[in-house]
């Protein structure tokens, strides 16, 4: 199914649809404006339209809900965050770019504009929706030759394919490798939008080539190919990066309780494989329940000892330097190099800083996207923007979905907006969401409600099921433990912090 899925990536490519930067459409200026999230609904403007592809949903036959603009405005009006600095959840701030990059792993919709009303089976999706890591290995050695380090390989192998990712510049060991224009040289433009989800993706780069040298050293003087080689490393990176998502990533944002209930028993609603040949994003997934990472992005952020207190539009994006620190080869200085002890759980607390409650409420810088001209429509108020694309996928409302899941709908008293005009009494499913997950009690602010956390444990479940009983066939991918040693040399278990700090 995977291969499937690349060679169609690959068909796409040759026919123009995508360029080695990702996409024909996005000029460098329009990434500049992209900034800091290609989720915050800031899609390309193009007219143009793309081939059937692979969204879809999984909620057939709802309504459709189109609040208006007036109304839309109104409840965005109502997420605006006074008090950021008393509103901090127990989620290590490091999940919330881990969640960006799985999202950039599973989706892209460069083409489809704010406003217009799609049919989610009309938008193509050029990623290829399973956790497949292509936003690090593009289509591996072969194909992407541009991703890798060319003079890897066993000398001693028949083709010296290079099986390394390349990883950095030369002044900096730490940043994306990048051309003379800075230009990130990865599989995805998107994972170099802001500085802390290129750090994530970094992290990736040097995981896989660290694997490399594990493998290795346990080869006994007698290495494999380096097709083999390659292809088992990015297996064993794959598999790691599932057990971070499945028992870390979402036990965080979809709770405990409805993650393991999706693991042992399955997906309950999300059961593309009785619709389609092939997996598909729901675009109650990618327009509402996912993005919910928007209400955990803080105002400043400390990213080690000497850099802290930086404001969110001050960070580097698209490797600039926008405070004037540049590095020596023009990208972003090593004062912007990540110390991990401040995003993931290391289990010294003193650094580790925390995500935003999961509520609906969101830090006020997002209210203002600086790349955004002022009176521009659509506006420059994220809420606003994810609410109006929302209504272009034609979703639901909120209290739909949750009558559709058997759960019983929150009323729109319950959820502060029953005096607004033209929302027809119910709520965008994307406020409605984050509304449930900060009501006062389970889950508080800690984790998505029923709705938000049922649909994205489900999603991404099945988008880790694609990958894995290809991988582990014959085997029961229920079966799979950790196979790298973690920080303290144990096997059998694996968190973000162990892959940020694993060496060979």
């Amino acid at each position: 199914m995977v291969q499937i899925l690349k060679q169609e990536y690959i068909r796409m490519a040759s026919h123009g649809a995508l360029s080695q930067r990702g996409i024909e459409l996005v000029t460098k200026s329009d990434r500049r404006r992209m900034s800091m999230f290609h989720a915050l609904g800031l899609d390309a403007q193009s007219p143009e339209q793309v081939p059937a592809g692979k969204f879809g949903r999984i909620f057939e036959g709802l309504p459709i809900y189109e609040p208006t603009n007036n109304a839309i405005r109104q409840v965005a009006e109502t997420m605006r965050e006074d008090d950021a600095a008393a509103n901090e959840s127990t989620i290590p701030l490091g999940f919330a770019f881990l969640g960006q990059f799985i999202d950039h792993d599973v989706t892209f919709d460069p083409i489809s504009r704010l406003d217009d009303r799609l049919d989610p089976d009309a938008i193509r999706n050029f990623r290829t929706p399973a956790l497949d890591l292509d936003s690090v290995f593009g289509d591996g050695p072969d194909a992407s030759r541009h991703l890798y380090d060319t003079v890897g390989g066993n000398p001693k192998s028949e083709h010296r394919l290079p099986f390394r990712l390349l990883t950095d510049t030369a002044k900096n060991d730490f940043d994306l490798p990048r051309n003379r224009q800075g230009t990130a040289i990865i599989g995805d433009p998107r994972n170099d939008e802001n500085l802390l989800i290129s750090q994530v993706h970094r992290a990736f780069l040097g995981f896989h080539n660290e694997v490399v040298k594990y493998l290795l050293s346990k080869a006994d003087g007698n290495p494999p190919g380096n097709k083999d080689l390659f292809e088992e490393a990015r297996n064993l990176v794959t598999l790691h990066y599932h057990w971070i998502v499945l028992h870390e990533f979402l036990p965080h944002i979809a709770g405990t309780s409805v993650t393991n209930d999706v693991i042992v028993n399955g997906r309950q609603f999300f059961k593309w494989e009785e619709r389609s040949d092939r997996p598909f994003i729901p675009v109650e997934f990618g327009g509402a329940a996912y993005r919910f990472g928007h209400t955990l992005i803080r105002e400043t952020y400390n990213l080690n000892a000497a850099t802290q207190g930086i404001e969110l539009f001050k960070l580097p994006f698209f490797g600039t330097c926008p405070n004037g620190d540049c590095g020596e080869d023009g990208g972003p200085s090593t004062n912007y190099n990540l110390d991990w002890s401040y995003f993931f759980d290391f289990g010294n607390h003193d650094n580790l800083q925390f995500c935003r409650r999961v509520d609906a409420k969101i830090a006020k810088p997002l209210f203002d996207l600086p790349f955004i001209h002022r009176g521009e429509d659509p506006p420059a108020s994220l809420p606003e923007r994810n609410m109006r694309r929302a209504r272009t996928l034609k979703l639901p409302a909120g209290q739909d979905v949750a009558d559709a899941m058997g759960i019983t709908p929150l009323d729109n008293a319950t959820l502060g907006i029953n005096e607004i005009d033209g929302l027809g009494g119910k709520a965008p499913l994307w406020f409605y969401i984050l509304k449930e997950s900060g009501l006062t009690g389970d889950p508080g602010g800690e984790h998505l409600g029923p709705v938000g956390g049922r649909i994205v444990a489900e999603t991404i479940v099945g988008m880790i099921d694609v990958v894995r009983e290809e991988i582990l066939a014959p085997h029961d991918p229920q079966d799979w433990t950790p196979t790298l040693p973690d920080r303290a040399g144990n096997i059998g278990s694996f968190t973000m912090a162990d892959l940020v700090a694993f060496r060979a």
